[in-house]
């Protein structure tokens, strides 16, 4: 049941990354006059975090060993983006970067359903 919430919400998470962030986020990026190479490297980097959290919602919904890595991989993101958001902006940076808001609990969910064996 909890590696079937998890999968759930890796999905949501995935679909507001594609569909909110792309907007608000990528689409800036490609129209702006940053340099083609790093626009280029952004919008790859920005497609393999899409392909990654997709395929962590299908990982997570099978559950198992591999649930597991997946799931200290959102911890991991989860932390990248609370430094992140602490260096740029202080606290308030938190909710500038709200991401870490879904991948941790989403990664802690996923472990805690491996160890469980559900």
């Amino acid at each position: 049941m909890m590696q079937k919430i998890s999968g759930g919400l890796a999905a949501f998470t995935a679909l507001v990354h594609i569909a909110v962030g792309t907007m608000d986020v990528m689409l800036p990026t490609l129209r702006s006059d940053l340099p083609p190479d790093v626009v280029g490297t952004l919008h790859a980097c920005w497609h393999f975090v899409s392909v990654f959290l997709l395929a962590s919602a299908f990982v997570f919904w099978r559950g198992g060993e591999a649930a597991k890595a997946f799931g200290w991989l959102w911890l991991a993101f989860a932390g990248v983006f609370v430094v992140a958001a602490l260096w740029q902006s202080g606290v308030s940076g938190l909710m500038v970067l709200p991401q870490w808001v879904l991948l941790g609990p989403t990664g802690a969910l996923a472990l805690w359903a491996s160890r469980r064996g559900a």
